[in-house]
């Protein structure tokens, strides 16, 4: 499994997720480049794919880092803490971000429901 940033999301939709789901220091991966590849392809768009599309791929990646850390046990030791519910509800509230911005609103308790707009011009 590879682990791959060019630092420049430009460059390709990986990228571009790695960046929306802040996913772009590599002494702290969270998420491998096979993994990114597998939510992109839940996608029909051919690459380069709609803004639309990453947003979504990206939601996608932030709720399975939000479901790792939801699985891992808060630790503390003398005076280091590391909570990993707060990383989680953290990525839970980016991924609504990402889901909004991919058109699909997402209430706290997890429920879908498309975004759809007129317009008349």
């Amino acid at each position: 499994m590879a682990w791959t940033y060019s630092g420049d999301p430009t460059t390709s939709d990986k990228d571009a997720v790695r960046f929306h789901v802040g996913d772009t220091d590599s002494a702290w991966e969270l998420l491998q480049d096979e993994e990114i590849n597998y939510v992109l392809g839940l996608t029909e768009s051919p690459s380069p794919r709609p803004v639309r599309e990453i947003f979504r791929a990206s939601a996608i990646s932030a709720d399975a880092i939000a479901s790792f850390f939801a699985r891992e046990a808060d630790k503390t030791d003398l005076s280091l803490s590391v909570s990993a519910s707060q990383r989680s509800e953290a990525f839970k509230t980016c991924a609504r971000r990402l889901w909004a911005k991919a058109g699909i609103a997402v209430s706290e308790d997890g429920r879908q429901a498309a975004v759809a707009g007129i317009f008349a011009g």
